[in-house]
């Protein structure tokens, strides 16, 4: 087969189907192209010899321009730059994503310089017999004059120098020199020159010009992808010293000398070099491949005492690199009686991260010209009422998506979710949540959800777009809203444009959805009893129909990180546009401020400076649920942690997740406070009980002349960082709370979680 690219045709062929079984279903098998040596080479020196590794990924064999059986040119066109490019001219014209490539000799060359050019398109590499810098032609030329016969000594003198003329002179250098590059097997290679059609024009090209000049060594660290480094004992022209230095440079690879071999380890060793490339490919599957650097071992020591701690019953972990996952770990069971594991298929809820998700689908309907984000919403919810009418009408789309409409924390969730609580006995079991049930109706509707606001007598935190406080009601109205003018249901506007376009398989909102798929969580509780922790099996999973724009999305660690994807490529998954680079940057702008560092975007928290790139992140929490997204843009890194019991430290996990992978130290924060000197006098006048209306309660009270945080049933010491800022260490969890005090000076309430609410005294919703 033949591609025209670049001004030239190459020949390529494939060999092994696309598709693998797995599991009881296909799955598609990675590609890998397979480069030859030379320069000047051809792809049949890899046939028939490869075909059993084509089981595990399907081959597309290359000739380069010049050579084999691709279209002759310009002699100065066959350089190392041009075969790297026409590489990825290939990859497109045959419409691939991420490519391994397995490289030989002078293809091991041209397959790092393509990592070097076009890493965000490159899986992994695998590097037989290579060199990463000119000073392999040194070292080959000390062995020939040491130890090669008068005959080699001639011949070699031609490649050296550039100057073989013709098919004849590079069929007789093969000749004197086979005995060199094959250990096991001597053959007559005219045969093989001829049938090849191997180009001595492109091997003058390099020996005589370009590769005289080649060193890429001090580029090498930048290659981050998993790398197999293989060379032959005895090789005599890339001693085993060039693949030395090759692994010592690239982090994330292994070296792999085969000590029977010289330079042709596929004659050689063919056995294990194929069981050696089969290995490899497993490890990258089973997330097993990263690199010392990434101090996964370490990660992986402390999440198990944070998982051990907190009795969390099942655990996924999965980070992923320009959208391709390199780790994934499952901790503890899914189902502890049946001791089921969790995979990165296993189903998790993820609570709140669902507030992403609506934002994504408001920005789709503003790119159709459905609405603006600046509209009203009443607008679009002329029935929504609050007794500060004035204010009310300048409430936008965005002071919904930003959390600073000015609506504080209320009871309406608890009542949204009534049909669930009914029959859920653990109901009492949630973290810091004290259900107060009143006689009311469960919220089953937006309207009824409109009505029930309307008749709260509050005031509002401040004038919209002021105050920032967590609002499940605002991100509720704002599903409202989507179904409004969508013409859909929530639930369905979601499944048909950012569900199914981004292949999340294994992501719906109600558990009956999922039919006879059957690697679900169990949902777990947690309850105190004789002074003693447990952790039990509370089954039902709380829903409401009128708030699951705000978090009752349930999704894989897969699943979240194609989902991802969106805000590190740009807006584009699976070759699809979901939202437009414009619509992602706006709900990646830190519209306002949450913590000291801290922002809120649309749908996401946004740090700016998180080690010194952008950090944007979620979590959710709910019954059974603890939830954590992590994407670094910047980095093209994203990060997912998914529990099954509430209340646990998912975001702690994440972030020793991501300084293992990035190579810090597994406790670093990327944020530090001075501690500052409160007076007892001031520190009095904090003192007391705060409550939110959606059940939270803390209380702050001076022990020994030191104050301390009551939350959870736990105390916890606080460390002033400003005069109404401090930090407590909850649960393995940073908070960081600010006192609030009215134009008097005096305490009127806490941010406390992310939520504004009152002192007890202080007038709130009923």
């Amino acid at each position: 087969m033949y591609a025209k690219i670049n001004g030239t045709k190459i020949f390529f062929d494939v060999e092994g189907t696309g598709w693998l079984k797995s599991g009881g279903k296909l799955v598609e098998k990675p590609v890998c192209f397979v480069l030859h040596g030379g320069p000047g080479g051809t792809h049949l020196g890899f046939r028939p010899v490869l075909t059993p590794f084509s089981e595990t990924m399907q081959l597309v064999y290359i000739d380069n321009r010049g050579s084999g059986l691709s279209s002759r040119g310009p002699q100065s066109t066959y350089t190392l730059e041009q075969n790297v490019d026409d590489i990825e001219a290939l990859r497109k014209y045959l419409g691939l994503k991420k490519i391994f490539i397995l490289g030989h000799s002078y293809g091991g060359m041209t397959a790092m310089s393509y990592a070097l050019k076009y890493h965000e398109n490159l899986k992994g590499l695998m590097l037989l017999a290579t060199s990463a810098s000119y000073r392999f032609l040194e070292k080959a030329k000390a062995f020939i004059k040491e130890k090669g016969t008068n005959a080699q000594k001639e011949v070699a003198k031609l490649l050296w120098e550039g100057n073989i003329q013709s098919q004849e002179q590079l069929s007789h250098y093969y000749e004197v020199m086979a005995p060199l590059y094959s250990r096991k097997q001597k053959v007559e290679q005219s045969k093989a020159v001829q049938l090849g059609n191997r180009s001595y024009e492109a091997l003058n090209e390099g020996f005589g010009k370009f590769l005289r000049t080649y060193d890429i060594i001090d580029e090498l660290d930048s290659i981050r992808v998993p790398t197999l480094v293989m060379a032959g004992r005895y090789d005599w022209i890339t001693s085993v010293e060039e693949s030395q230095v090759i692994a010592d440079k690239i982090t994330n690879s292994k070296l792999i000398i085969f000590e029977n071999s010289s330079h042709n380890v596929l004659v050689d060793e063919i056995d294990l070099f194929l069981s050696v490339l089969n290995e490899f490919v497993n490890e990258i599957k089973e997330g097993k491949y990263v690199s010392e650097k990434r101090n996964l071992k370490g990660f992986e020591g402390h999440a198990k005492k944070v998982v051990e701690d907190h009795q969390i019953p099942g655990t996924a972990v999965a980070i992923a690199r320009e959208g391709e996952i390199e780790y994934f770990k499952g901790f503890g069971f899914r189902n502890i009686n049946e001791a089921l594991p969790v995979t990165e298929e296993t189903v998790f809820g993820i609570g709140s991260v669902t507030k992403s998700f609506t934002c994504v689908a408001i920005m789709q309907l503003q790119e159709s010209g459905k609405l603006n984000v600046n509209d009203p919403v009443i607008k679009y919810l002329p029935e929504f009422r609050l007794k500060n009418e004035a204010a009310l009408k300048q409430i936008t789309i965005h002071h919904f998506m930003t959390h600073s409409s000015g609506l504080p924390p209320m009871s309406t969730l608890i009542y949204a979710m009534k049909r669930s609580l009914d029959f859920d006995s653990s109901k009492n079991n949630y973290p810091g949540l004290k259900i107060e049930e009143k006689a009311v109706e469960p919220i089953d509707t937006y309207e009824q959800l409109m009505e029930f606001i309307s008749n709260q007598e509050f005031d509002l935190l401040g004038a919209p777009g002021t105050q920032f406080s967590y609002s499940n009601d605002a991100y509720a109205l704002l599903g409202a809203i989507i179904e409004r003018v969508s013409g859909k249901s929530y639930e369905q506007f979601i499944y048909d444009n950012i569900l199914k376009p981004c292949r999340m398989n294994n992501s719906f909102f109600t558990i009956d959805e999922y039919g006879d798929y059957n690697n679900i969580t169990t949902c777990y509780a947690e309850e105190t009893k004789d002074g003693e922790q447990r952790v039990f099996s509370a089954p039902i999973w709380w829903d409401t129909t009128s708030m699951r724009a705000a978090g009752f999305l349930k999704s894989t660690a897969s699943d979240m990180l194609k989902y991802a994807e969106i805000f590190r490529n740009g807006g584009v998954v699976n070759d699809k546009r979901i939202l437009s680079e414009d619509s992602v940057a706006s709900m990646l702008t830190p519209h306002i401020k949450t913590q000291p560092g801290r922002y809120y975007g649309y749908g996401f928290m946004i740090t700016p400076d998180y080690f010194g790139t952008l950090l944007v992140e979620h979590g959710g929490s709910l019954k059974a649920v603890a939830a954590q997204l992590n994407i670094l843009p910047e980095k093209g890194i994203s990060g997912v942690v998914l529990a099954n019991l509430a209340g646990v430290p998912s975001s702690r996990i994440m972030q020793y997740a991501f300084n293992g992978y990035e190579g810090r130290e597994i406790e670093d924060s990327h944020i530090s406070f001075e501690e500052y000197s409160i007076t007892t006098e001031v520190l009095e006048q904090y003192v007391g009980d705060y409550q939110s209306n959606e059940g939270m309660q803390v209380k702050i009270e001076i022990r020994n002349g030191k104050p301390i945080l009551i939350t959870q049933e736990l105390e916890c010491p606080i460390k002033f960082v400003d005069e109404n800022i401090f930090i407590a260490n909850i649960n393995d969890s940073t908070e960081i709370a600010e006192i609030l005090k009215n134009e008097n000076g005096k305490t009127t309430g806490i941010s406390y979680h992310f939520r504004q609410f009152p002192k007890v005294e202080t007038k709130q919703t009923v």
